[in-house]
Protein backbone atom coordinates (compact mmCIF):
# COMPACT_ATOMS: atom_id res chain seq x y z
CA UNK A 1 0.00 0.00 0.00
CA UNK A 2 0.94 3.47 -1.00
CA UNK A 3 -0.05 6.41 0.95
CA UNK A 4 1.19 9.62 -0.81
CA UNK A 5 0.72 13.81 0.20
CA UNK A 6 1.48 16.19 -1.60
CA UNK A 7 0.71 20.57 -1.95
CA UNK A 8 -0.63 21.97 -4.82
CA UNK A 9 0.01 25.33 -3.13
CA UNK A 10 -0.18 26.65 0.51
CA UNK A 11 -4.31 25.87 0.92
CA UNK A 12 -4.43 22.48 -1.43
CA UNK A 13 -3.71 18.80 -0.06
CA UNK A 14 -4.06 15.60 -2.08
CA UNK A 15 -3.68 12.38 -0.81
CA UNK A 16 -3.68 9.74 -3.21
CA UNK A 17 -3.50 6.20 -1.69
CA UNK A 18 -2.76 3.37 -4.24
CA UNK A 19 -2.78 -0.39 -3.96
CA UNK A 20 -0.19 -2.37 -6.04
CA UNK A 21 -0.77 -4.53 -8.16
CA UNK A 22 -4.57 -4.21 -8.47
CA UNK A 23 -3.85 -0.47 -9.00
CA UNK A 24 -6.97 0.84 -6.80
CA UNK A 25 -6.76 4.65 -6.25
CA UNK A 26 -8.41 6.79 -3.92
CA UNK A 27 -8.32 9.86 -4.34
CA UNK A 28 -9.41 12.93 -1.94
CA UNK A 29 -8.68 16.70 -2.14
CA UNK A 30 -9.22 19.38 0.35
CA UNK A 31 -8.95 22.66 0.79
CA UNK A 32 -7.72 24.05 3.78
CA UNK A 33 -9.31 27.45 3.09
CA UNK A 34 -12.60 25.31 3.32
CA UNK A 35 -11.69 23.17 6.65
CA UNK A 36 -11.14 26.45 8.48
CA UNK A 37 -14.95 28.22 7.50
CA UNK A 38 -16.19 24.51 8.35
CA UNK A 39 -14.31 24.50 11.50
CA UNK A 40 -14.81 27.74 12.99
CA UNK A 41 -18.08 29.39 10.59
CA UNK A 42 -20.33 26.88 9.75
CA UNK A 43 -23.27 24.99 11.41
CA UNK A 44 -21.96 21.33 12.12
CA UNK A 45 -23.63 19.52 9.47
CA UNK A 46 -21.80 17.57 7.04
CA UNK A 47 -23.77 16.68 4.34
CA UNK A 48 -22.39 13.39 1.99
CA UNK A 49 -23.49 11.69 -1.08
CA UNK A 50 -21.76 10.12 -3.91
CA UNK A 51 -22.54 10.07 -7.37
CA UNK A 52 -20.94 7.83 -10.47
CA UNK A 53 -18.25 9.34 -13.13
CA UNK A 54 -19.36 9.11 -16.50
CA UNK A 55 -16.18 9.29 -18.64
CA UNK A 56 -13.91 6.92 -19.77
CA UNK A 57 -12.46 5.21 -16.56
CA UNK A 58 -15.69 4.64 -14.30
CA UNK A 59 -15.41 5.40 -10.42
CA UNK A 60 -17.20 7.13 -7.93
CA UNK A 61 -16.94 10.68 -7.13
CA UNK A 62 -17.78 11.51 -3.06
CA UNK A 63 -18.93 14.64 -2.17
CA UNK A 64 -19.28 16.23 1.56
CA UNK A 65 -21.14 19.56 1.74
CA UNK A 66 -22.04 21.97 4.55
CA UNK A 67 -24.62 24.83 5.19
CA UNK A 68 -23.86 28.46 5.32
CA UNK A 69 -25.77 30.71 8.08
CA UNK A 70 -27.88 31.42 5.05
CA UNK A 71 -28.50 27.57 3.90
CA UNK A 72 -26.90 28.09 0.62
CA UNK A 73 -24.45 25.22 -0.14
CA UNK A 74 -20.40 24.94 0.91
CA UNK A 75 -18.59 22.63 -0.71
CA UNK A 76 -16.05 21.08 2.12
CA UNK A 77 -14.31 18.27 0.68
CA UNK A 78 -14.51 15.61 -2.61
CA UNK A 79 -12.88 12.55 -3.49
CA UNK A 80 -12.69 10.04 -6.21
CA UNK A 81 -12.86 6.12 -5.83
CA UNK A 82 -13.16 3.03 -7.17
CA UNK A 83 -16.78 2.20 -6.58
CA UNK A 84 -19.58 2.82 -3.67
CA UNK A 85 -18.74 -0.42 -1.71
CA UNK A 86 -18.25 -0.31 2.00
CA UNK A 87 -14.31 0.21 1.97
CA UNK A 88 -14.49 2.93 0.09
CA UNK A 89 -17.41 4.53 2.52
CA UNK A 90 -15.44 3.80 5.37
CA UNK A 91 -12.49 5.49 3.59
CA UNK A 92 -14.21 8.61 2.78
CA UNK A 93 -15.70 8.88 6.27
CA UNK A 94 -12.37 8.52 7.53
CA UNK A 95 -10.93 11.51 5.37
CA UNK A 96 -14.46 13.52 6.85
CA UNK A 97 -12.97 12.36 10.13
CA UNK A 98 -9.76 14.00 9.37
CA UNK A 99 -11.00 17.29 8.15
CA UNK A 100 -13.65 17.83 10.45
CA UNK A 101 -11.86 17.11 13.98
CA UNK A 102 -14.40 15.42 16.68
CA UNK A 103 -17.00 17.19 17.23
CA UNK A 104 -19.77 15.68 19.50
CA UNK A 105 -22.60 17.72 18.27
CA UNK A 106 -21.83 16.55 14.41
CA UNK A 107 -24.65 15.66 12.37
CA UNK A 108 -23.98 13.63 9.41
CA UNK A 109 -26.88 13.38 6.76
CA UNK A 110 -26.61 10.67 4.07
CA UNK A 111 -29.05 10.38 0.66
CA UNK A 112 -28.74 6.54 1.81
CA UNK A 113 -30.27 7.10 5.70
CA UNK A 114 -33.57 5.29 4.60
CA UNK A 115 -31.51 2.34 3.33
CA UNK A 116 -29.35 2.12 6.64
CA UNK A 117 -32.05 2.28 8.97
CA UNK A 118 -35.37 3.45 7.99
CA UNK A 119 -36.79 -0.13 8.32
CA UNK A 120 -35.44 -0.73 12.04
CA UNK A 121 -36.86 2.93 12.56
CA UNK A 122 -40.30 2.16 11.95
CA UNK A 123 -40.23 -0.82 14.30
CA UNK A 124 -39.26 2.08 17.02
CA UNK A 125 -41.86 4.26 19.15
CA UNK A 126 -41.38 7.60 17.17
CA UNK A 127 -40.21 9.02 20.49
CA UNK A 128 -37.13 7.32 19.96
CA UNK A 129 -35.87 8.63 16.58
CA UNK A 130 -38.35 11.57 15.54
CA UNK A 131 -36.63 14.91 15.06
CA UNK A 132 -39.26 16.51 16.92
CA UNK A 133 -37.67 14.34 20.33
CA UNK A 134 -34.12 14.90 19.49
CA UNK A 135 -32.09 15.73 22.66
CA UNK A 136 -29.63 17.17 20.31
CA UNK A 137 -29.70 20.75 17.91
CA UNK A 138 -30.38 19.09 14.35
CA UNK A 139 -29.58 23.29 13.32
CA UNK A 140 -32.60 22.71 11.31
CA UNK A 141 -31.89 21.09 8.18
CA UNK A 142 -32.61 16.94 7.66
CA UNK A 143 -32.18 16.75 4.05
CA UNK A 144 -29.60 15.83 1.38
CA UNK A 145 -31.23 18.25 -0.70
CA UNK A 146 -28.36 20.45 -0.97
CA UNK A 147 -25.97 17.89 -1.63
CA UNK A 148 -28.42 16.69 -5.03
CA UNK A 149 -28.33 20.14 -6.01
CA UNK A 150 -24.77 20.28 -6.06
CA UNK A 151 -24.97 16.93 -7.74
CA UNK A 152 -27.20 18.54 -10.84
CA UNK A 153 -24.91 21.65 -10.79
CA UNK A 154 -21.91 19.18 -11.70
CA UNK A 155 -23.44 16.34 -13.67
CA UNK A 156 -21.80 18.02 -17.09
CA UNK A 157 -18.54 17.59 -15.59
CA UNK A 158 -18.64 14.03 -14.97
CA UNK A 159 -17.68 12.56 -17.92
CA UNK A 160 -13.80 15.14 -17.86
CA UNK A 161 -10.81 13.43 -16.77
CA UNK A 162 -10.06 14.08 -12.95
CA UNK A 163 -7.27 16.74 -13.28
CA UNK A 164 -9.77 18.69 -15.25
CA UNK A 165 -13.08 17.18 -13.23
CA UNK A 166 -11.13 18.42 -9.91
CA UNK A 167 -9.77 21.83 -11.51
CA UNK A 168 -13.37 22.26 -12.53
CA UNK A 169 -14.17 21.87 -8.99
CA UNK A 170 -12.06 24.20 -7.51
CA UNK A 171 -13.06 27.34 -10.08
CA UNK A 172 -16.91 26.78 -9.01
CA UNK A 173 -16.05 27.03 -5.40
CA UNK A 174 -13.76 30.32 -5.98
CA UNK A 175 -16.48 31.94 -8.05
CA UNK A 176 -19.09 31.01 -5.22
CA UNK A 177 -16.81 32.34 -2.75
CA UNK A 178 -16.32 35.79 -4.14
CA UNK A 179 -19.72 36.42 -5.34
CA UNK A 180 -21.80 35.19 -2.45
CA UNK A 181 -23.69 37.97 -0.45
CA UNK A 182 -25.77 37.85 2.26
CA UNK A 183 -30.11 37.79 1.19
CA UNK A 184 -31.71 38.28 4.57
CA UNK A 185 -33.02 36.58 7.31
CA UNK A 186 -36.63 36.60 6.14
CA UNK A 187 -37.98 33.55 8.53
CA UNK A 188 -37.35 35.84 11.73
CA UNK A 189 -39.26 39.04 9.74
CA UNK A 190 -41.91 36.39 9.36
CA UNK A 191 -42.20 35.19 12.69
CA UNK A 192 -42.07 39.01 13.80
CA UNK A 193 -45.21 39.52 12.07
CA UNK A 194 -47.27 36.51 12.82
CA UNK A 195 -46.41 36.95 16.83
CA UNK A 196 -47.49 40.72 16.58
CA UNK A 197 -50.98 40.20 18.61
CA UNK A 198 -49.36 37.23 20.89
CA UNK A 199 -49.78 37.78 24.41
CA UNK A 200 -46.93 37.12 27.01
CA UNK A 201 -46.91 37.33 30.84
CA UNK A 202 -44.09 37.00 33.05
CA UNK A 203 -43.34 34.23 35.22
CA UNK A 204 -40.14 35.28 36.66
CA UNK A 205 -36.62 37.02 35.23
CA UNK A 206 -36.25 34.08 32.77
CA UNK A 207 -39.75 32.53 32.47
CA UNK A 208 -42.43 34.26 30.40
CA UNK A 209 -45.76 32.79 29.39
CA UNK A 210 -46.86 32.96 25.64
CA UNK A 211 -50.55 33.20 24.55
CA UNK A 212 -50.21 32.61 20.68
CA UNK A 213 -54.38 32.64 20.34
CA UNK A 214 -53.89 28.45 19.82
CA UNK A 215 -51.64 27.23 22.48
CA UNK A 216 -49.70 28.28 25.49
CA UNK A 217 -45.55 27.93 25.73
CA UNK A 218 -43.22 28.52 28.18
CA UNK A 219 -39.81 30.19 27.04
CA UNK A 220 -36.81 30.19 29.21
CA UNK A 221 -34.28 33.14 28.21
CA UNK A 222 -31.88 31.32 30.76
CA UNK A 223 -31.65 28.01 28.62
CA UNK A 224 -32.37 29.08 25.65
CA UNK A 225 -35.28 26.80 25.36
CA UNK A 226 -39.26 27.04 24.33
CA UNK A 227 -41.49 24.44 24.51
CA UNK A 228 -42.40 24.10 20.40
CA UNK A 229 -38.84 23.40 20.19
CA UNK A 230 -38.80 25.52 17.27
CA UNK A 231 -36.01 27.63 18.95
CA UNK A 232 -33.30 24.42 20.05
CA UNK A 233 -34.12 22.92 16.43
CA UNK A 234 -33.12 25.70 14.38
CA UNK A 235 -31.35 27.77 16.83
CA UNK A 236 -32.99 30.71 15.22
CA UNK A 237 -36.20 32.23 17.73
CA UNK A 238 -39.43 31.05 17.25
CA UNK A 239 -42.34 33.08 17.36
CA UNK A 240 -42.81 33.08 21.34
CA UNK A 241 -39.88 34.34 21.89
CA UNK A 242 -39.62 37.14 19.19
CA UNK A 243 -42.83 38.03 21.38
CA UNK A 244 -40.99 37.79 24.83
CA UNK A 245 -38.42 40.38 23.29
CA UNK A 246 -41.36 42.93 22.50
CA UNK A 247 -42.33 42.30 25.85
CA UNK A 248 -39.31 43.13 27.21
CA UNK A 249 -38.99 46.27 24.65
CA UNK A 250 -35.64 45.20 23.30
CA UNK A 251 -35.46 46.24 19.76
CA UNK A 252 -34.56 42.97 18.05
CA UNK A 253 -33.76 39.63 19.23
CA UNK A 254 -30.17 38.94 17.70
CA UNK A 255 -28.42 38.26 21.11
CA UNK A 256 -31.06 34.89 20.96
CA UNK A 257 -29.99 33.86 17.38
CA UNK A 258 -27.73 30.78 17.44
CA UNK A 259 -23.89 32.44 16.12
CA UNK A 260 -24.16 30.58 12.78
CA UNK A 261 -26.98 32.73 11.75
CA UNK A 262 -24.83 36.40 12.20
CA UNK A 263 -23.70 38.26 10.34
CA UNK A 264 -20.16 38.38 11.51
CA UNK A 265 -20.29 34.77 10.88
CA UNK A 266 -21.89 34.88 7.27
CA UNK A 267 -19.26 37.22 6.09
CA UNK A 268 -16.44 35.11 7.78
CA UNK A 269 -17.40 32.20 5.68
CA UNK A 270 -16.26 33.77 2.65
CA UNK A 271 -13.59 35.90 4.04
CA UNK A 272 -11.15 32.69 2.86
CA UNK A 273 -10.33 32.44 -0.88
CA UNK A 274 -10.16 29.77 -2.94
CA UNK A 275 -6.17 29.83 -4.73
CA UNK A 276 -5.26 29.31 -8.36
CA UNK A 277 -3.67 25.98 -8.45
CA UNK A 278 -1.72 26.74 -11.75
CA UNK A 279 -1.14 24.62 -14.62
CA UNK A 280 -1.54 20.98 -14.24
CA UNK A 281 1.10 20.10 -16.76
CA UNK A 282 3.94 22.55 -14.54
CA UNK A 283 3.04 20.82 -10.82
CA UNK A 284 5.96 20.35 -9.38
CA UNK A 285 5.87 16.52 -8.29
CA UNK A 286 8.02 14.95 -5.17
CA UNK A 287 10.79 12.49 -6.32
CA UNK A 288 9.15 9.85 -4.60
CA UNK A 289 5.90 10.22 -6.89
CA UNK A 290 6.17 7.67 -9.77
CA UNK A 291 3.31 7.53 -12.11
CA UNK A 292 1.38 4.33 -11.84
CA UNK A 293 -1.35 2.62 -14.38
CA UNK A 294 -4.61 3.16 -14.59
CA UNK A 295 -6.77 2.58 -11.96
CA UNK A 296 -9.33 -0.46 -11.94
CA UNK A 297 -12.29 1.19 -11.52
CA UNK A 298 -15.97 -0.43 -11.09
CA UNK A 299 -18.19 0.38 -14.32
CA UNK A 300 -21.54 0.84 -12.28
Amino acid sequence: MVMSKFNLNQNDRVNLKVKLPSFDSLLDITDDNELRTFRNHLRPILIVYATHLKGVYKGTNFQAVGMDGNNQIVPIAYGICRGETGDCWSWWMSVLKECAGDNPNMVIISDRHPSIALSKLMEADPTRWSRAHCPRTRYNYRTSNSAESLNSCTVRWRKLPVTMLTDTYRDMVQKWYFNRRKVAADKVEKRKRKSVRWVVYGINQFQYQVSDGQYNREVNLRTNECECRKWQLSGIPCGHVIAVTRFLGLTDCVQYVQDWFKKEKYQATYAESIQFVGNFNEWEFPSHIHPVAPPNMDNP
